[in-house]
């Protein structure tokens, strides 16, 4: 388990995948940080745009299951408006302390 800050409300379980997990969700999340265009700051969190790319909202629903197993704190919500080349976008919210993990997701 990995607590941040002051907060019981606030940990990863990292424990909770098997091998071939870890590794899926690796590769999942670079893959996600690859593709975000742009970060809206968010109350109590973030709102990540990801390139249109084929297949990519699918790993992303796999990256948010995953994700959900290891870090319950944080809510997911994951939106593909209609209209060629709209950006997928991905929301990431959770209680205070929150956006102190998510930070590092954002592009620099």
């Amino acid at each position: 388990m990995r607590t941040f800050g002051d907060s019981a409300a606030i940990a990863c379980y990292l424990d909770v995948f098997e091998p071939a997990e870890t590794v899926r969700h690796r590769d999942l999340l670079a893959e996600l940080r690859g593709a975000i265009t742009g970060a809206e700051e968010l109350v109590d969190g973030f709102a990540l745009l990801l390139e249109a790319r084929p297949g990519l909202y699918g790993r992303v629903a796999e990256w948010v299951t995953l994700e959900r197993r290891c870090c319950s704190f944080l809510n997911f919500a994951l939106e593909w408006p209609t209209g060629d080349g709209a950006a997928i976008r991905l929301r990431l919210t959770g209680p205070e302390g929150a956006k102190d993990v998510l930070r590092p997701l954002l592009p620099d």
